[in-house]
């Protein structure tokens, strides 16, 4: 419903209302003053009951705009009628444009254009035919006529107007309410919007922080797990700098050992060497018995002091092998020690794994090479054991020199083989010392490069540490930022 049709739904009881008030006032004074009275009485009535049957069935509609409109000046004719011949009869014309003024409110030309023709033939009609039912005086009045049709042509064309301009500002307003209604429709739609969005906001803003904080407990538990792996990384590696610098120190000493041992068996090879000369020598001179004899009786005994010195140096050798074998068996235990440790550390120590097993393979090599040279000692000592009692027998064979001189001759070609062997025997063990040291040396080297990579790790580790510290800031600075 629009302004103009408010407008209209408060005016109909108004003008229905005045419509009953003129034709109770038109009854009222036909039956007073006018023989016949109630026959206006029950017109006014009729004509009041029509404009209400019509107000009751449409109560604004167009149709009902026309006849109240109509009615209300036929009402106030009948009232005119009423009072004619009294001096108020001429001042009862002022209700025919209080009535016209009345039915502006209907905002609607026809009606009022309905009103202003009927007093426009009422006055015209009873000029002429009843002129005391309009005016006081018994005849026509042409002028008075004129100047009341002027009057209300005057009315009704500026009411006309007046109502078009009403009903356009109506028709403004209506627009104005309309685009009211709708903005007001849109600023709660919007407002409704606004509010889910906030809503919405709130509800992601909510479970964002609860996420930030999720990430934030599970970073820190990485970060914290990353420390502490840090931190038993760089125990790890300091533990296995501390291995590879023992394993350097006792591969140094195996190496010093081994050269020691090298030494060794080089003087007894030149034992053996010198033993091998004179047997020669004793065998060269054989000729002379006397001379040969005492020659032999001197190389004897000297050959006799050359294999208890070979003896001696053989013992020692033993002792030395002894060593090595030691060394050996620390080396590989060591070498297992880092291979487990090595495993522990993960992926940092793969490289030292495999240099530990390298010198595990050295130490087993070395193992080998030492029960090698002590096979060999043995068989060295067996040989001095075997030569020792070939000079005592050649001892007992200078006493009888003179009987058992082709016996002195076999027994001299005997010793000169055994001395032979020997020395085969000591070149071969020096062969070995010397593989022995070499791998030494190696294994020396290798312990190094090993503690230089532990060291390389423990670094890494370190660095590792403080990068993981560094983590935990950004990722800390980053959530407060996001929280914000």
């Amino acid at each position: 419903m629009n302004n103009i049709d408010r407008l209209r739904h408060g005016l109909a009881p108004a003008i229905v209302g005045v419509i009953a008030l003129l034709a109770a006032l038109v009854a009222i004074v036909g039956l007073t003053r006018l023989d016949g009275g109630w026959l206006l009485a029950l017109a006014a009535v009729a004509v009041a009951g029509g404009a209400g049957a019509m107000a009751l069935a449409d109560r604004i509609g167009p149709a009902t705009r026309i006849v109240t409109s109509a009615a209300l000046a036929v009402e106030v004719a009948m009232l005119v009628y009423a009072t004619s011949g009294h001096a108020f009869q001429i001042d009862m014309h002022m209700m025919f444009f209080a009535a016209l003024a009345l039915t502006a409110g209907w905002v609607d030309e026809r009606a009022m254009i309905a009103n202003a023709t009927v007093v426009a033939l009422h006055h015209v009609i009873l000029n002429f035919a009843l002129p005391w039912a309009a005016f006081p005086e018994t005849g026509s009045d042409l002028p008075r006529v004129l100047i009341h049709a002027v009057i209300l042509v005057a009315q009704t064309v500026a009411l006309c107007w007046l109502a078009g301009r009403l009903r356009a500002a109506f028709a403004d307003a209506d627009a104005l309410r309309t685009r009211a209604e709708d903005e007001g429709r849109s600023a709660e739609d919007r407002a409704a919007a606004e509010g889910r969005r906030a809503e919405g906001e709130s509800r992601r803003r909510g479970e964002l922080q609860r996420s930030v904080a999720a990430f934030q407990s599970e970073v820190g538990r990485l970060i914290e797990g990353l420390r502490a792996q840090s931190r038993q990384m760089t125990q790890t590696s300091q533990s296995l700098t501390s291995v590879a610098a023992s394993a350097s120190r006792d591969a140094e000493q195996a190496a010093e050992s081994s050269s020691q041992s090298s030494g060794a068996v080089g003087a007894v090879a030149a034992a053996s060497e010198q033993l091998s000369h004179s047997v020669a020598e004793i065998q060269s001179q054989i000729g002379g018995m006397k001379s040969i004899i005492d020659k032999v009786n001197g190389a004897a005994a000297n050959a006799q002091g050359d294999v208890e010195k070979l003896t001696d140096q053989a013992n020692r050798i033993s002792e030395v092998v002894a060593i090595i074998q030691s060394i050996a068996g620390q080396t590989n235990l060591l070498a297992l020690n880092a291979t487990i440790e090595a495993a522990r550390a993960g992926e940092m120590g793969k490289g030292f794994a495999v240099v530990a097993n390298e010198v595990k393979v050295l130490a087993d090599q070395t193992g080998k090479a030492t029960e090698d040279i002590a096979q060999r000692i043995a068989a060295i000592n067996a040989s001095t054991r075997s030569t020792v009692g070939a000079m005592e027998d050649i001892a007992r064979r200078i006493d009888e020199a003179s009987q058992c001189a082709g016996g002195i001759v076999t027994s001299i070609e005997q010793q000169r083989v055994a001395t032979n062997e020997i020395a085969a025997n000591i070149s071969h063990v020096a062969s070995a010392t010397r593989h022995v040291s070499d791998l030494s040396r190696r294994a020396s080297e290798q312990t190094r490069s090993a503690d230089h990579s532990t060291r390389s790790v423990v670094e890494t580790a370190v660095q590792a540490e403080k990068a993981t510290d560094g983590l935990a800031r950004s990722v800390d600075s980053f959530l407060r930022q996001l929280a914000g």
